[in-house]
């Protein structure tokens, strides 16, 4: 099974986006402080506000992150807008998991996948994350191409990994790379010897050795349904 990778650990791209820009300066206004004042106080250059705020430059989203942490707002306050008064208090606020398509193979090599769409972030709710005891900063969205995990995960659904968890406990899915590609697999004991399987029992199960490196632990699953239900 083949899967596309997002994660903020691999930005592609810095959002330019007019909206942000427009929120910026409301954040910059409602505090009353300065870009150049912001720019320094992150360690930036003077002008590196005023770049981005007139579209000179993009923001990767850990530098929006910490612009959101330093304006006193919520990362998708600047990605979205205020929603009122009250919408973004903590327990409601939204964790942002960027995203970047990056096709591998998995089982087999699938159908490319790769969108433009595909670069905007994933929004989760954070008491949600929280609740499963997942870090949003550990989080990452992976989306699936291929048939080796049916019935579990079909061709083009995504799932978020849990970056923390690389210790392999049996029965569960993780994320592991190997020589070069990431997998999608269910780890297995039998007897003594560890195996990195699939749930489509075409498939050949892999050996686990010391060059298998896991990338962390499959949580929650998510599919995307057309107009004629498939």
């Amino acid at each position: 099974m083949s899967i596309i990778s997002y994660g903020q650990f691999h930005m592609p791209r810095s959002f330019i986006d007019p909206v942000i820009a427009v929120n910026i300066r409301s954040a910059l206004a409602r505090q009353g402080r300065s870009a150049y004042a912001v720019s320094l106080s992150l360690g930036h250059a003077p002008n590196w506000l005023n770049r981005i705020i007139n579209l000179r430059k993009g923001i990767p989203y850990g530098q929006l992150r910490a612009l959101a942490d330093e304006l006193d707002v919520s990362a998708g306050e600047l990605v979205e807008g205020p929603r009122g008064e009250g919408a973004w208090e903590e327990e409601f606020r939204a964790a942002f998991v960027p995203v970047y398509p990056a096709p591998v193979a998995a089982g087999f090599v699938g159908k490319s996948v790769v969108s433009p769409k595909m670069s905007a972030p994933h929004c989760f709710s954070r008491q949600r994350l929280a609740a499963d005891g997942i870090e949003p900063y550990n989080a990452t969205v992976y989306q699936v191409v291929g048939d080796s995990m049916l019935p579990t995960l079909v061709d083009g659904c995504r799932v978020l990994v849990d970056k923390a968890k690389t210790t392999p406990s049996p029965n569960s899915l993780f994320v592991i790379a190997d020589d070069g590609s990431l997998l999608i697999k269910r780890f297995k004991r039998v007897k003594s010897r560890s195996w990195w399987c699939s749930d489509n029992p075409e498939f050949v199960p892999i050996r686990h050795r010391q060059s298998i490196k896991v990338q962390g632990q499959v949580r929650w699953t998510m599919r995307r349904f057309d107009d004629d239900g498939h």
